[in-house]
Parts: structure tokens; sequence; C-alpha cells
């Protein structure tokens, strides 16, 4: 069970980038460190790392031994994380960098942003969240937009110059959610499979 004790400190350590009972700011003396250990006296980990890693450290960091998680339990919490945590396919980074390339090729700056009156986004722009403009839905509706502009390209019949315009009658505007539903009906009848 002291394996897990240092498991925790190891954590710790590899989180914070110092130990958990020496204080770096100031010296220590043996004795200081002693108490500290004794008494289980350290900083949790920073607010920027997950609650899942806090919650292990704080549970293998433990004096008592009967109340220190064993090694069964680590090992069953680390692998309920992981079965929680859903990857990307994708780095959405990644993705932003390449779509804006395509976007450029398609003229996407005079041929949508002004005919749409939009302007043209950053290449991270939808890779990150912006919370006011989420609680507006305003990427959302931004993506819309480009997506019916993007399928409306291969409609020869339309005007290239017309086709920001028509894109928004396309979209419902007063429901984000069927809105969506909408486009993923529309991308199906266009063969993309979802």
């Amino acid at each position: 069970n002291a394996d897990v004790w240092s498991l925790g400190c190891i954590c710790y350590e590899l989180a914070e980038l110092k130990s958990p009972f020496r204080n770096k700011e100031e010296k220590m003396s043996l004795m200081d460190l002693f108490d500290n250990i004794t008494k289980c006296n350290y900083r949790p980990i920073d607010a920027r790392f997950s609650p899942q890693l806090k919650e292990a450290i704080r549970n293998m960091i433990v004096v008592d031994p009967t109340k220190r998680w064993s090694s069964e339990q680590v090992y069953n919490y680390a692998t309920k994380c992981l079965e929680e945590v859903r990857k990307p396919l994708l780095d959405p980074i990644i993705a932003m960098d390449d779509i804006s390339i395509k976007l450029h090729l398609l003229n996407y700056e005079s041929d949508f942003c002004r005919a749409a009156e939009r302007k043209p986004f950053h290449k991270l722009y939808f890779a990150l969240q912006d919370q006011q403009q989420k609680e507006e839905n305003y990427q959302l509706f931004y993506f819309l937009e480009l997506a019916y502009w993007i399928m409306a390209l291969s409609k020869p019949e339309k005007k290239k110059d017309k086709l920001a315009i028509y894109t928004k009658t396309l979209i419902d505007w007063s429901s984000p959610d069927s809105a969506c539903e909408k486009l993923l009906a529309d991308l199906a009848g266009y063969g993309v499979k979802l």
C-alpha cells in the first residue's frame, strides 16, 4: 500500500513540478518536512488539472493506509476515467487549419464573406469556443451558412455571386436544433454518410 502513496506523490510532482510536502519558496528543515508528511499537509493541485486527477491524488496521498486506495482501486478508477474520456478523432485546431486553406481555394472571402456580410473568421474560430457567441449561437449559424454555401457551389443553376444570399434562406434562424437537423438531412441528400 506504500506503493500507492508513492504513486500519488509522483502524480502530484508530475502535475505541479514539485514535491507535495516540500515548499520550494522557503527552506525547510527535515522536521518541518516530516511534520508535513505525517499530517498530510500539502496544497491541492492547481485548478487547471482535471477533477479526476485531483480525486486520484487525494485518495492516494492519505496517511492512514486503511483509508488510502489500494492498487486495485487505483487501477479501476484509472480504467473508468479512460473509458469516460472520448478523444476527438482529429485535433480541431489541425482540422481548422486545413479547412481555412481549402476555403481560401474556394475564394471564401470574396464569394462568401462579402455577399453574406460576414467577417472572415480566424483559422481557430470554430476550434475554440467563445462563450458569449455560444450563447447567441453565432458560431453555429455562421457554420450553417458556410455549409450551405459549400453545398450550393455544386449547383450550376445558382449564380456564384448570389450563393451566399441564397444560403441564408435555407436556415431556420429561430431554432438552432431544427436548423441542425435540416442540415444533417440535406447533407444526407448530397450522399454524405454521417
